[in-house]
């Protein structure tokens, strides 16, 4: 299993099957059941209760211009937010560069990562949102975007789909009418979204209190790795990040600043690249990443222990656990945290240490 398998899915659009809890006298919720039928383009996503059949336009440039990722947007006091999936766009011409820095293993400098940078961006995201909780609060303060449309309401749940309008410059012509195309097909996306009842994961290897333990791995340069990495230090941050996750790059930076501040202080951090196993153009990918952020901590290949224990039960990346010196998690934490954020909840942990 890889990462977002269990949070992701795909499957035809088909009619809704209600059925009702069998009951004595008092009348039970009323069962939205998942579709059956299953296919090729659409994304379910089990926890939140939706599916959603892709349009063409988008699910034509999955993997090369758009990435669909689970996301936790930061909410306002009291509103509940119960997840997002995220669609990340980058233009033709970074998926083109991309590959031909892998293919002569040149090195992206920092200038050009920073050019390319401005050809990627937020497509739009569909975001589940507990409706009793809303209140007032302004809607963009709460999907992350100025424009939300509701498209769909179950089991006391809204659905939004919110996007910005993106526009980003220096796009060829090639690439301006494909994202035009994209967005164009938002309405079809809106409604093609099926609801149901959600489905609650258990998960095993990301819980709070679970070990991480067993593993026997490489680094993306080769280095044998095992689990007594955790032993080495007080404290270890570890990262888990995939190459087409825009948000999960955007958060290096801060890492690699988090330890360096620490690395003197028995904290360290550990990169998991959790959509690279034995593919050396994937690694090329990574690598190229690594270099263009200025990551210099150690960033591990997953094996079947880390792939079954962790990542199968991880819905969406970047995921951060922190762990103790025994591989026990401590805390979990979905979506990006500025370093800010990170430094506070490093020196929480250390200080419950003490």
């Amino acid at each position: 299993m890889t990462i977002l398998k269990k949070a992701f899915a795909v499957l035809t659009s088909c009619a809704l099957m209600l059925s009702l809890a069998a009951c004595n006298s008092e009348p039970q919720e009323t069962i939205v059941e998942k579709p059956e039928d299953i296919s090729d383009h659409a994304i379910v996503v089990d926890y939140l209760g939706m599916a959603v059949e892709l349009p063409d336009a988008i699910y034509d440039r999955l993997g090369e211009q758009v990435f669909p990722t689970a996301n936790s947007p930061a909410a306002p006091e009291g509103v509940t937010v119960n997840g997002q999936v995220l669609f990340l766009y980058q233009s033709g011409a970074v998926y083109d560069r991309v590959l031909e820095l892998q293919s002569t293993g040149e090195a992206m400098s920092e200038e050009e990562y920073l050019t390319l940078s401005e050809q990627a961006g937020n497509l739009c995201a569909i975001t589940s949102i507990k409706a009793d909780t809303l209140g007032e609060n302004n809607l963009a303060d709460c999907t992350g975007f100025e424009n939300n449309e509701l498209i769909g309401e179950l089991g006391g749940n809204s659905f939004y789909l919110s996007n910005d309008n993106l526009s980003p410059e220096s796009l060829s012509e090639e690439d301006a009418a494909d994202l035009q195309a994209m967005k164009d097909s938002l309405p079809e996306l809106a409604s093609n979204l099926v609801l149901y009842t959600p489905i609650e994961s258990t998960a095993q290897g990301v819980e709070e209190g679970a070990v991480i333990t067993g593993f026997s791995t490489t680094d993306l340069d080769g280095n044998a790795v095992d689990s007594s990495i955790l032993s080495e230090a007080k404290l270890t941050v570890l990262n888990v990040w995939a190459t087409y996750c825009t948000p999960c790059v955007n958060e290096m930076p801060d890492l690699e600043t988090l330890s360096q501040n620490y690395k003197d202080r028995g904290v360290q951090v550990v990169g998991l690249v959790a959509d690279v196993f034995d593919d050396e153009e994937k690694k090329a990918e990574a690598k190229e990443i690594l270099s263009a952020t200025g990551v210099t901590y150690v960033n591990l290949l997953p094996d079947t222990v880390l792939d079954d224990s962790l990542l199968y039960d991880i819905t969406g990346t970047p995921t951060t656990l922190f762990l103790d010196s025994e591989g026990k998690i401590l805390k979990i934490v979905e979506g990006t945290r500025d370093l800010d954020a990170l430094t506070e909840m490093v020196d929480e942990l250390l200080a419950a240490q003490e």
